[in-house]
């Protein structure tokens, strides 16, 4: 009766980790399940099963933080890098750009733009971020 409990707990495990934040019940809910399966299979005692969840948490937590390290790079490369994804971005001049400056305007946002002296409306291109001032270039 007790490979239930097993199952159970496994399933709780994974409903916590899904209200809850963290990365890490998803684990321990894999080994429980694993180990509910087991339980099914195989007529162990409770010391054995307990064992066996041990072992089997220590694997999977350990699986799935290198499954999970290896994913992390993987996405957008901006996500979190509002400026860099401005990189390559192109819009018109609001103000003549001069030695001190100008504005562009990037999805609502107003940025100081640098570069090469250029009337206002001159269509433009974002070549880099440096802060908060965009370097831009115009567009040929």
């Amino acid at each position: 009766m007790q490979n239930w409990y097993w199952l159970a707990v496994g399933l709780l495990l994974f409903a916590i980790e899904m209200v809850a934040p963290g990365f890490y019940l998803m684990f321990f809910g894999i080994a429980a399940l694993l180990t509910g399966l087991v339980a099914l299979l195989l007529p162990l005692p409770w010391q054995a099963l307990a064992t066996l969840f041990a072992l089997l948490s220590v694997i999977s937590v350990v699986v799935g933080r290198r499954w999970y390290a290896s994913k992390e790079g993987e996405g957008s490369a901006t996500l979190n890098r509002r400026s860099d994804a401005l990189v390559g971005r192109r819009t018109r001049l609001q103000t003549a750009l001069t030695a001190e400056g100008g504005e562009i305007f990037i999805d609502d946002t107003r940025w100081t733009a640098q570069g090469p002296e250029l009337p206002a409306g001159t269509e433009v291109e974002v070549v880099s971020v440096l802060g908060s001032r965009v370097m831009v270039r115009p567009v040929s």
